[in-house]
């Protein structure tokens, strides 16, 4: 799953129409959005968890395809009946409308091909364009800055967090490409 296309179905999947009488609700929502995003790891072909090393959601993906490590698991007489495993994406969905930049962090040091981070800016009187532009630039500074591995998508994914004023939750996307994040569209 790429960044685009994990974007593309949340877009689809999480509305106001289908959300907008909990969006209030921090607890609610939350527990909401986490599982809209487990199901959509889940119907792209991934295992999932909630909450592993404190990361909201997981997808992974057994990894024993070639036989390999069964034989090597015959050789040594290891016994029971686990798999390797290969962590595929990690999402984190912060309301915090302050908070998303370090969640952003915390996943930079995850070796995965895709990284999530779900988070909000204000409204601003309209003026929400703004102020996305000077969080996203020193989003990318503190990735930069950082001593984490890049590699692989970061997807950012920001609403409006002003509640009961809009009638989308105006979610919209950006990739990082190694010095900024870029914003992309869902209408290809």
């Amino acid at each position: 799953m790429t960044g685009k296309e994990f974007y593309k179905k949340f877009n689809e999947t999480v509305t106001v129409k289908k959300y907008g009488n909990i969006y209030s609700s921090n607890r609610d929502f939350t527990k909401a959005v986490t599982k809209e995003i487990c199901d959509i790891l889940y119907n792209g072909g991934l295992e999932i968890n909630c909450e592993y090393y404190n990361v909201d959601v997981i997808g992974w993906k057994y990894t024993d395809t070639d036989d390999n490590f069964s034989k090597l698991k015959r050789k040594s007489k290891m016994t029971g009946n686990r798999k390797p495993w290969q962590l595929v994406v990690a999402v984190e969905h912060e309301n915090n409308q302050k908070d998303w930049i370090y969640e952003l962090i915390k996943l930079a040091q995850f070796s995965c091909p895709l990284k999530i981070v779900i988070g909000y800016t204000p409204d601003n009187n309209g003026n929400r364009e703004s102020i996305e532009k000077d969080r996203i630039a020193y989003a990318a500074e503190c990735l930069k800055a950082s001593s984490y591995n890049l590699n692989g998508e970061f997807l950012l994914i920001l609403g409006c967090c002003e509640k009961n004023k809009y009638t989308s939750f105006g979610y919209l996307g950006y990739l990082f490409n190694g010095e900024t994040f870029e914003s992309i569209s869902i209408k290809e």
